[in-house]
């Protein structure tokens, strides 16, 4: 096969409790209960750009220019701000000038419409935040697990934000099973082994994995199944999780890959020690 290059992408920024990255499944003060403004942390945002033969694929979307119009401050980035309750589980994002996805794109020459194939790895406002900035693009996915999950009402009461997406053309995908993955569950994306989407759930239900592989080497991208290698290095999982034994079984998969011979990278989305960057595999 021929050489597969990839970006990094840091498209913005998440202002949240330090008990998220690594809070073992705190789910209270993950959320940044109690916590004070000057305690909490920002992580980068990440998304990545796949030149692959059989087309470009971008992984995820990162925050909206809408979250930073001046490219300067913050906007309060609530999961939903109908109720009261809101205010437990609420983020911060920003973006840097120059820094969301359709302004990344446009620096490198790429429209919206050029993008085949655009892959979420779950539905959370930072993933989903740009979506209407690349909705042009010929195909958006995300497996129907995670889907289904996101648009439940108690979901969308706690963790998302349906009106991200409501104008949107996604198309869900359903995960195989062929004993891939901490589940046991996957998809060949093209059909020949080189992209594989994998379940990778325990952060939300439906999260996906993927695995490009060229000939013996691969790289990993695994979301927020951790925060970064010291998640995986000491099995700590992330603050919020909606299955914490499952979320285990993920994340010890993941250091599985992470320590294999043949993996070149691995990414979590919000790893600090991560900088954007190229390669190719």
């Amino acid at each position: 096969m021929c050489r597969i290059k990839f970006s990094v992408l840091h498209c913005g920024s998440t202002l949240m409790s330090p008990s998220m990255p690594y809070g073992r499944g705190d789910f209270l003060f993950a959320n940044g209960f109690a916590v004070p403004e000057d305690n909490k942390v920002w992580m980068p945002v990440s998304a990545y750009l796949i030149e692959h033969p059989k087309g470009r694929i971008l992984i995820d979307t990162g925050w909206s220019r809408k979250v930073s119009p001046t490219a300067e401050g913050t906007q309060r980035q609530g999961i939903n701000r109908i109720i009261p309750i809101n205010s437990l589980v609420s983020f911060e994002g920003r973006v840097e000038r120059r820094k969301s996805i359709d302004e990344q794109l446009a620096q490198q020459g790429i429209a919206p419409k050029d993008i085949d194939c655009v892959i979420l790895s779950h539905m959370g406002p930072d993933r989903v935040s740009g979506l209407e900035s690349v909705a042009e693009a010929r195909n958006i996915m995300v497996s129907d697990t995670e889907y289904k999950s996101a648009n439940r009402f108690g979901s969308r009461l706690l963790r998302y934000q349906p009106k991200m997406w409501k104008d949107t053309p996604i198309r869900t995908f359903s995960f195989d099973k062929t004993g891939r993955g901490p589940v046991g569950n996957s998809c060949d994306l093209f059909g020949d082994g080189s992209v594989h989407l994998v379940h990778l759930p325990g952060f939300t239900r439906g999260m996906t994995a993927v695995v490009l592989k060229n000939d013996k080497k691969f790289v990993l991208f695994y979301s927020d199944a951790g925060f970064g290698k010291e998640a995986w290095r000491k099995m700590m999982l992330p603050g919020l999780c909606v299955d914490r034994k499952l979320a285990y079984r993920s994340l010890m998969w993941v250091r599985q890959m992470s320590m294999s011979p043949a993996c070149v990278a691995s990414f979590a989305n919000h790893d600090p020690e991560v900088v954007p960057q190229t390669m190719v595999i």
